[in-house]
This record gives structure tokens, sequence and C-alpha cells, in this order.
């Protein structure tokens, strides 16, 4: 299973950022997004909220305030960073 994992992490061409991942609806296009089989970037307020939905996902993000526009560039770097680039962005902020 981990070979699996580092192959993927190896042929990653891109994924998905996904604003408000801990609220209920983030978290669902989280888990659709991952059954699909899409590397995705999760970015939240809440840090432990987010702490734990990346220990579930094994996938990396970012605690932002999101009214704040030089923390939502920081969250767009990081995800290019570990994504390699993004195919989509989706705003669950509020949810």
């Amino acid at each position: 299973m981990q070979l699996d994992m580092e192959k993927k992490i190896e042929e990653r061409t891109g994924g998905v950022v996904v604003f408000g991942a801990t609220g209920g609806i983030g978290n669902e296009v989280c888990r659709r997004l991952l059954k699909d089989d899409q590397q995705i970037f999760l970015v939240g307020h809440a840090k432990g909220k987010l702490d734990s939905l990346t220990k579930q996902t094994g996938m990396k993000g970012l605690a932002i305030d999101a009214t704040q526009p030089e923390e939502v560039k920081e969250a767009f770097a990081a995800a290019v960073t570990d994504l390699g680039s993004i195919q989509g962005a989706v705003n669950c902020i509020g949810s």
C-alpha cells in the first residue's frame, strides 16, 4: 500500500484546492474528490479541524484567514508547491 501511495505522489500532475475544507460541504467535497483519486490541497480556518482532516486524508493543507488576501495568495502558492499545478479550486468557505 505504501508503494502505491508513493507512486501516486510521484505521478502528481496537479490537483484541486478546496477552501473551507473543514466545513460540512467542504469536507464532503474533499471526500468525493479523493474517492475519484483527485489530489487535493486543503484550506481551512480552524487549525485543529484542518490538522485532523489532513491526518485522515493524507493530503496537505494550510490554515488561513480567507478575509486576508495575502493569506489566500499564500494558500495558492503552497498548493502549487504541493500539487505541482492547480487544475481547479473549490470555494466552500462559510459552509
